[in-house]
């Protein structure tokens, strides 16, 4: 395994050669969950032993930072909202998930993988299942007026047996029904030449959470509207009030 990995680092960068460990360990992990109470696999997992004992070994990756300057925020909205006016109704999935990913500071795939009966228009929420959250417990999140116009222009024009809000614009020929909208990297491109900045989807969830920093939104607030866990006594305290949550959303919209 250290051999395979320093061999990696040649060909791939550091963060993908870490990924790729990663996975290594998942996947054994797994494997040893198999064996019986009794049972034990012949040996301890090689990418934990590799941590402890030679830490130095695996490259530490320092966490992106990066996120939309102020001055290019409204125009990378504007600029998604233009080109799903440029590529039609019908096959705007794409650009109007990255609006609302803007808007709304979500986990990329609790956007892509939206699901109408996840959409509460009457009670102005998306609730999001256990099943479907990072940290293992439902997600609820107000709907803000422009997330509203975008979900409601998306309901316009979805195809009837589509249970996804932002379904993907061709069916795969590996599935039978719809699917979502697939990888965003395309279109991010695309409207990151026509602002003039460089930025991955992940940023844009860095993005909502520095504005509702400069806004004074309440760090509880804001661990609620993104999904981050709650991991205090008195965190979970403040978390029960979730009243001034429609109210925090609009602000940061604004």
């Amino acid at each position: 395994v250290q051999e395979f990995y320093q061999a990696d680092l040649a060909n791939v960068s550091a963060t993908t050669a870490i990924k790729t460990l990663r996975s290594l360990s998942a996947l054994w992990n797994s494997w040893e969950l198999s064996f019986g109470e009794h049972d034990s696999p012949p040996r301890s997992n090689p990418v934990k032993r590799i941590r402890s004992t030679q830490p130095k070994l695996i490259r530490k990756i320092a966490p992106r930072k990066s996120l939309l300057a102020e001055a290019h925020r409204r125009p990378w909205f504007d600029a998604a909202m233009a080109r799903a006016e440029k590529l039609g109704e019908i096959n705007n999935s794409s650009p109007l998930a990255l609006a609302a990913l803007f808007l709304t500071g979500a986990r990329l795939s609790e956007i892509t993988r939206l699901q109408w009966d996840e959409v509460d228009f009457d009670a102005c929420t998306i609730a999001l299942p256990p099943s479907r959250t990072k940290t293992g417990v439902e997600h609820v999140r107000p709907i803000t007026p422009r997330l509203e116009e975008i979900l409601r222009r998306r309901l316009a024009y979805n195809p009837k047996d589509c249970p996804f809000v932002f379904p993907a614009v061709r069916r795969s020929s590996k599935h039978d029904g719809p699917i979502p909208t697939g990888d965003p990297r395309k279109t991010i491109n695309a409207i990151n030449k026509a602002v003039g900045c460089s930025i991955t989807a992940h940023d844009l969830r860095r993005t909502f959470i520095a504005a509702a920093t400069a806004e004074r939104i309440p760090s509880v607030s804001i661990k609620l509207l993104v999904g981050h866990s709650i991991n205090t006594q008195t965190d979970e305290y403040a978390a029960a009030d979730r009243e001034g949550l429609p109210g925090y959303a609009v602000q940061i919209e604004d």
